[in-house]
């Protein structure tokens, strides 16, 4: 047995919801090791996206939500892990980040044949990630 659907479903909108707190959101994708959960990276992120509304879509019929969306990277480096924060900058959710079938949460790519997650200054990223709320 398991959370209703609609359980599931009220659950991502919680997430959406805490991310766009004070104004919208962002997603910062780093390249260094994974500090921790809410522990402050040592290193600035690579890449900063503001986040609205718009972004975050909830999957009309099923528990999933969905973001694309892409922007120009500020520092060098390989992407691997990515924080959402709310509009106040608090830490709202972590997850992994790679290119396309290295089986991260995020998949950030340099819209390069074959793509990768290696970021340059100036470079345009895409970035795609589908939360589900599982059973």
């Amino acid at each position: 047995m398991g959370l209703s659907l609609i359980t599931r479903r009220a659950r991502l909108a919680l997430v959406r919801d805490a991310i766009l707190d004070f104004g919208g959101g962002a997603v910062h994708v780093y390249g260094n090791t994974y500090p921790g959960q809410d522990v402050p990276s040592p290193d600035p992120p690579l890449f900063i996206r503001s986040l609205d509304a718009a972004d975050l879509v909830l999957h009309p019929t099923d528990a999933s939500m969905s973001l694309e969306v892409e922007g120009n990277v500020a520092l060098s480096g390989t992407a691997n892990w990515a924080r959402f924060v709310d509009g106040a900058g608090t830490p709202v959710d972590d997850r992994s980040a790679g290119p396309p079938g290295s089986g991260a949460h995020l998949i950030v790519t340099d819209n390069a044949l074959p793509p990768t997650a290696n970021l340059y200054p100036g470079g345009v990223v895409t970035l795609a990630i589908t939360f589900i709320e599982a059973l």
